[in-house]
Formats: C-alpha cells, sequence, structure tokens
C-alpha cells in the first residue's frame, strides 16, 4: 500500500501571489526610479521645463513661468510647481526633475489596479499591476521631465472616478469630489486638453449606449466645484498679472496648436494608431484579445452595462481627438494608454480562465514580438555602426538581444503550454533585465551623443581649471552658432544662464558652442575655427575668429 503525502495548496496559492507581487515591485522600481539621471536632459522641452521649475524654486515666484526672466506660456504650471518642489527637497540635480513624472506613473498604477479591482477581479488588477510599469509609455514618460506623465496620471484618476460615478448608483462624495479635483489637476498639468478628453469621451460613451441620464452624472455640482476651485485660480490670477496670458497661451498654445501645422509637428491622420500599438509593447499581441472580447460582449444583452465599454471609449476618443490635430507628437497619446492597460488586464485575466486555441496564439504571440524586436534592433544596430564611440559593431554588445530572443521563445513555449501568468511574469522580468541594462551600460554611452550635459559639464571644469578663461577668452562670453534649439536650451540650463548668437567676424576672438558643420560654415567664411572641445558631436567648443593658433584646454 504506498502513501501519499499531502499537499497544502494553499501555501503554493500564497507563494506564487508573492512571487507575482514581488515582479510588480521590482518592474515598479526599476521603471519608474532606478537611474532617472543615467542620461542628461534630452530634446527642447527637458530643459526649458527644468528651466523654468529652477527658476521658481530659486526666486519663490510661483504663478508666472520664466524661461531665462521672460514669461513663457506654452504650459500650465502643475509640472514646474512639482519640479521646483522635488529641487528643493533633492538638490538641482537631473533626478529630481524628473521624479514628479515618476509618481505620476506610480498614480496611474494605483488607480488603475483600484479600478481592476472594484470593476473586475484581483486577477485583473494583478495583471494590471504588471503591465503598466512594464509598458513603453509608462518606462519613456516615467522617466521624462515633462509635462506628459502628469497630465496622464491626473487623467488615469479622471477616467477611473467617472467610471465610479457612471456605474455606482449612488456615488460616494469623495469620488466625485476627487474626478473634479483630478480633472482641474490634469488641466493645471496641459490645459483644456483635459476637459475636452474627459467631456468628448463621456459623450462617445453615451452616445454608443444611449444611457443619456446616466451621462449627465459627470455634471455632477460637487465635482464642478471641486474642478473650479482646482484650476481655475492659477489660470486667473496669471492672466491678472500677465495681459498677454490669456492670448498666447489658450490661442497660440492650444487653438492654433490643434487646427494649424505652426509648430510644424505635421503627421498623417494615422499616425497615432501604430503609436499606441508601440506604447503597450511588449503586450501589444494582448490588443487581439480585447478586439475579441469587444466583439463577443457586443452580442450580449448586457453589453451597454459594461465598464469595459466607457474605457474603451475613452481610447477611441483620444486616439480620435489628435488625430484631428494639424500638429501631432508621440506623446500626445499617452492619455489613451492607461485605459487601455485596464483592458488589456482584464482580457488576460479571462484568458487565463479559458483554454482555447485562440488565446493560446495570443499568448504566444507575446513571445514572437520579442523575437520580431530582437531583429529589427539588430538590422537598427547594424545601420548606427557609423557612431563613434560606441562600439555598436562590437559582438560583445549584442549579449542583449540573445537574452531578447532567447526570453521571446520561453514566452512563446510557456504561451503555447497555457502557463498564462508565467509567460506575463517573464514579459515583465524581461523589460526589467533590458531596462537595467539600458540605465547602467547603454545610456553612459549615448549621454555625449543626445545629450548637451556632458559638454557643459566638460567647459564647467575646464573653465574652473583655467580660473574663468579657457584658453585665455572669459568663460562667461560664450556664445552659439548653428545649433539645434534642444542643444541651445540644454546648454544654457547646464551653463545656467542665456548664451547669445554668435556673430560671423574676423575680428576678435571667441569661445563658441557649433557643430562640425558649422565650424566648416565659419572656415568658408575666412573665420579661424580651432576645435577646443568635441566631447558632444552635437556641440562642438571652438575659438572661432582672429589668428590665434589653437591648443586645448
Amino acid at each position: 500500500m504506498s502513501s501519499s503525502v499531502p499537499v497544502d495548496r494553499r501555501s503554493d496559492r500564497q507563494k506564487v501571489t508573492f512571487l507575482f507581487l514581488a515582479v510588480v515591485v521590482l518592474v515598479s522600481a526599476v521603471s519608474y526610479f532606478s537611474q532617472l539621471g543615467a542620461l542628461g536632459l534630452v530634446g527642447p522641452d527637458e530643459p526649458r521645463y527644468v528651466s523654468i521649475a529652477r527658476a521658481m524654486e530659486r526666486t519663490g515666484r510661483w504663478v508666472t513661468p520664466r524661461l531665462n526672466g521672460v514669461p513663457w506660456f506654452e504650459k500650465p504650471a502643475l509640472y514646474y510647481w512639482s519640479a521646483a518642489v522635488s529641487m528643493k527637497v533633492f538638490g538641482e540635480n537631473d533626478y529630481a526633475a524628473r521624479l514628479p513624472s515618476a509618481l505620476a506613473a506610480l498614480l496611474v498604477v494605483v488607480v488603475i489596479a483600484w479600478a481592476a479591482r472594484r470593476f473586475y477581479d484581483g486577477t485583473t488588477s494583478a495583471f494590471a499591476m504588471l503591465m503598466w510599469p512594464s509598458s513603453v509609455a509608462a518606462i519613456v514618460f516615467a522617466r521624462g521631465a515633462t509635462t506628459d506623465m502628469l497630465f496622464a496620471g491626473t487623467l488615469a484618476a479622471t477616467v477611473v472616478l467617472s467610471a465610479t460615478m457612471l456605474f455606482d448608483d449612488a456615488p460616494d462624495p469623495w469620488i466625485r469630489f476627487g474626478f473634479g479635483f483630478f480633472l482641474g489637476a490634469a488641466t493645471l498639468a496641459k490645459g483644456p486638453a483635459a476637459v475636452v478628453l474627459a467631456g468628448g469621451s463621456g459623450a462617445l460613451w453615451m452616445i454608443v449606449t444611449r444611457r443619456w441620464l446616466r451621462a449627465l452624472r459627470l455634471l455632477d455640482p460637487l465635482a464642478i466645484g471641486a474642478f473650479v476651485l482646482t484650476a481655475v485660480p492659477w489660470y486667473a490670477i496669471c492672466a491678472a498679472r500677465n495681459p498677454g496670458f490669456l492670448t498666447t497661451f489658450f490661442v497660440l498654445h492650444n487653438f492654433e496648436r490643434f487646427v494649424t501645422p505652426v509648430f510644424h509637428h505635421v503627421q498623417p491622420v494615422w499616425f497615432f494608431i501604430p503609436i499606441l500599438v508601440l506604447t503597450v509593447l511588449p503586450w501589444s499581441a494582448l490588443i487581439f484579445a480585447v478586439g475579441r472580447d469587444a466583439w463577443l460582449a457586443k452580442k450580449t444583452p448586457d453589453w451597454a452595462s459594461r465598464p469595459g465599454i466607457y474605457f474603451g471609449c475613452w481610447v477611441i476618443f483620444v486616439v480620435l481627438f489628435f488625430s484631428a490635430s494639424k500638429s501631432k507628437l508621440p506623446d500626445y497619446i499617452l492619455p489613451a494608454v492607461p485605459p487601455l492597460i485596464l483592458l488589456l488586464a482584464e482580457a488576460a485575466a479571462r484568458m487565463r480562465c479559458r483554454r482555447d486555441d485562440a488565446d493560446r496564439g495570443i499568448a504566444m504571440g507575446l513571445g514572437v514580438t520579442w523575437l520580431a524586436l530582437g531583429v529589427i534592433a539588430t538590422f537598427w544596430l547594424h545601420r548606427q555602426s557609423a557612431v563613434a564611440g560606441l562600439g555598436l559593431n562590437d559582438v560583445s554588445r549584442y549579449w542583449f538581444l540573445g537574452a531578447a530572443a532567447a526570453g521571446g521563445i520561453v514566452i512563446a513555449a510557456l504561451g503555447s503550454a497555457r502557463r498564462i501568468a508565467a509567460a506575463f511574469l517573464l514579459n515583465a522580468v524581461l523589460i526589467v533585465g533590458l531596462v537595467l541594462a539600458a540605465n547602467w551600460i547603454l545610456l553612459p554611452k549615448l549621454d555625449s551623443f543626445l545629450s548637451p550635459r556632458t559638454a557643459a559639464r566638460a567647459f564647467q571644469s575646464a573653465a574652473a581649471a583655467a580660473n574663468g578663461a579657457p584658453s585665455g577668452i572669459p568663460a562667461d562670453t560664450v556664445q552659439i552658432y548653428r545649433l539645434q534649439a534642444a542643444w541651445e536650451y540644454g546648454l544654457e540650463y547646464y551653463i545656467g544662464r542665456s548664451l547669445p548668437e554668435w556673430t560671423p567676424s574676423p575680428e576678435g576672438v571667441s569661445l563658441v558652442f557649433t557643430t562640425e558643420a558649422g565650424c566648416k560654415d565659419m572656415m568658408t567664411r575666412g573665420i579661424q575655427c580651432v576645435p577646443l572641445q568635441t566631447i558632444a558631436p552635437s556641440a562642438w567648443l571652438v575659438r572661432a575668429g582672429g589668428h590665434v593658433s589653437g591648443a586645448n584646454f
């Protein structure tokens, strides 16, 4: 007679739950907070916004945003305030400047996890907590010193609280107040687009479901009051202190940006569809599961009462609204990602309960996605071989492509075996490994190519070693010539002052930040150009003018 040892299934489930939560915490910590300063500020927006926040922190003037002392009304004040407070607490550094976006990304995972548990179940909530921080959207925009993640985070809370108002028979006063508060905060993050997106998404849901009276709940007096108290005071005070504010902000930076290509961000009407797919990588294959579930739900009598319809209306309206705009940038689509993650998580939870070939194919698609990304990355790296200093042709640099391919194969195998949760966990762990590798290996190598930080610090170090006059020229007279706007704003931020444009002249000698093309242009004009510092290809420091032979400092 054989004996058997009883299995403690509850203990096994607790171990699985603990492992899942541990991975969620690891993914969130790495995606949001790991090495936020590994790469210096990039693009034209980050250095401008951080310069404004730093000025607020230093001067204590919290109403009028100022760039180099001049009022700047491109965006409202929420990011500037949060970054200024962060720099006051943690110091004036790139990590502190990006911390508000990381915290806003954390807000997203909290509200969508709560919504998933409130409207669906614990499995959906767990999947949502895993998918959002491991998505491309969260990883990229949580690490940016911009208004985008604050806008997405406050709108995510708006979506969840408005859904609660629509689907609860008696919404709690705090839910109604919170809806108005977060909608007001979103309006302070990026402007009136928050109201348009909330109103348009609610109107689309009302039209689709024909639940006219229930949609009017979003006009709750308590919510409206909370919105007014949150958003209106800054706009009113800023307009009172700056007579041109209303015209510049609302007309130029909102209305004209939408209806005209005034800022030259022209893209085709379908631009945001592939962008949306890219933002939810490596979970994009689950979009097929969402489409399948939506098709099946449409055939049920209670489809109009399902919260997924409301979340879907948010995604669709955001895409349609910004697709109609004459100006299109990838970050515009970010508010559509949190509700889409909710739908992906709910579809994934259904896949875990079902056992059919379609779901198995979708799960395998997660692994196939990694294989496809590996092939694309290989071709991209091959085309970048001309970039000096990165060693991208070195075989040792391709180890992460091998890891991605191997991980993709394992994920596909797990999906084929219907080990859905295991496939999801490995999908997220793979992202963690690649982000850590990028933070510690790749980004430090790319810093001088992508950010002005390295060039600015080298210039400051040389100026300090030469008592403020490298090559005999005072450092505070440095100028710029033919630089891209991103590098101009970045150098001004790191050096700490506005840099005037250099005027070509053979008389006198000047320190100038320019490019190799700019240096050649000087030579064609008969003006001597001696490179002094070429750390950053996009910002050479040169000695321009005169007939002095150069020596590096």
